[in-house]
């Protein structure tokens, strides 16, 4: 099945990169702008200034209020929304293709003429402060950070991308508008386009973006990682989380769609083996998955659940057994049969949707610099064998390899625990 036969790929001669997917019997289009600068290319006095600045462009342009940007597509029956990733900031929209020029005006205002008000750095610093208090208070969210904290150690990855709040009192204008400078420039911005756009409207971009020429900074690697322990953290919570994982494939690995087969097979859905060990024979969980997030020179891979304290003991006894299972090869031909076909069916339904199809085409130029045709992906994921999984399996889930990282309620385990909260 073939999903890219009208794409047009343009670098303009200021640097940027626009894509536009022309997909047949659509009536909206889906937006996907990518500033290739995320929290990982931070230096620590700056740790949280990528997520601040993703939502100061929300907050007026010369020409537009905070109110006015809201309220430009969301009246109309569109959406706009922007987030913060490692490597990444993302500015997103959906709309009926009579408004997708009114979205690329929209979006190309937002990032070029933002104000950054002091008023409005004030204001949002109160948001953004409650945010991070939020994620204190979701157990899952602050279990991650955590693990993240210990598989990556004072590397960038290993910081929270909402940043400290001793940093975020730090912000002012002058220190915004410099960070904006070094980031928000052509080199690093990736425009994509899906679904019934307009003839043109690449010249529409290049009219509507005005931005600076910049240089594309080479990201810092990963040294120093946390490989092979486990730590116990204790917070002001009533169930225990548990995540447990460790370094797998890149972005760009053609490994990753293997590694994804094995993930699903282990916790990714109601039939998965540890749903099925964990929930459904040995009533011990509610929540449990399994999770891959991939970057430009590795990924990350694992298994998320969450019980009642007295129950972690027996449910890390299990699935250290499950682990020794794994490294032994006990995956079956039937059910990598069966993990290749889900993967292959997902991808192809998640394809369905334009905004899939926008951030499938900029994720692709961004770490691959091409477009990968579902065809050649079919072909990869067809070549994946049992063998290649279960050594895989062996690799990934071997004590060295593997970081436990456990939150637990306070009180809910003797010895040495470092206190969140």
């Amino acid at each position: 099945m073939t999903f890219s036969s009208n794409i047009e790929n343009v670098v303009l001669d200021n640097g940027m990169t626009v894509l536009v997917e022309t997909i047949p019997n659509t009536h909206s289009c889906a937006i996907a702008v990518a500033i290739t600068q995320g929290s990982r290319d931070e230096c620590l006095d700056q740790c949280g200034y990528s997520h601040f600045l993703e939502h100061m462009i929300f907050k007026g342009t010369a020409s537009r209020s905070a109110l006015e940007i809201a309220d430009c597509l969301e009246r109309r029956g569109g959406y706009l929304n922007a987030m913060t990733g490692y490597e990444n900031t993302w500015v997103e929209a959906r709309c009926l293709d009579q408004h997708l020029d009114l979205a690329v005006d929209l979006i190309g205002d937002m990032l070029s003429n933002s104000v950054f008000s002091p008023g409005s750095i004030v204001n949002e610093r109160k948001v953004i402060i409650e945010e991070i208090r939020t994620i204190k208070d979701t157990p899952e969210e602050l279990v991650f950070d955590l693990f993240f904290s210990d598989l990556f150690k004072q590397h960038s990855l290993g910081r929270s991308i909402f940043g400290t709040i001793n940093n975020l009192k730090k912000i002012n204008q002058q220190k915004i508008i410099s960070f904006y400078k070094k980031k928000y420039h052509y080199s690093n911005i990736i425009i994509g386009i899906a679904g019934n756009p307009y003839p043109g409207v690449v010249n529409t971009i290049v009219d509507k973006f005005q931005l600076k020429p910049g240089r594309i900074k080479t990201r810092k690697k990963v040294n120093l990682l946390g490989r092979g322990k486990k730590r116990h953290f204790k917070s002001r919570i009533s169930q225990a989380q548990l995540v447990l994982g460790g370094l797998s494939y890149a972005a760009d690995d053609i490994r990753r769609y293997a590694f994804r087969i094995l993930m699903n097979i282990l916790g990714g859905g109601l039939s998965s083996r540890l749903f099925q060990l964990l929930r459904e024979q040995q009533p011990l969980v509610y929540s449990i998955f399994s999770f891959y997030h991939t970057y430009s020179d590795l990924g990350v891979g694992g298994i998320y659940l969450s019980s009642s304290s007295n129950r972690i003991s027996r449910i890390s006894d299990i699935l250290s057994a499950e682990f020794e299972k794994l490294r032994s090869g006990d995956i079956s031909k039937s059910k990598v049969e069966d993990g290749k076909e889900q993967l292959r069916s997902r991808i192809i339904l998640g394809l369905e949707y334009t905004k899939a199809r926008v951030n499938k085409l900029v994720n692709d130029e961004i770490y691959r610099k091409r477009y990968v045709q579902t065809e050649e992906i079919n072909d990869i994921i067809s070549s994946v064998n049992s063998a290649q999984i279960n050594q895989m399996a062996s690799d990934f889930f071997s004590d060295y390899n593997l970081i436990w990282t456990f939150l637990l309620p306070k009180g809910g385990r003797n010895g040495k625990n470092k206190v969140i909260g």
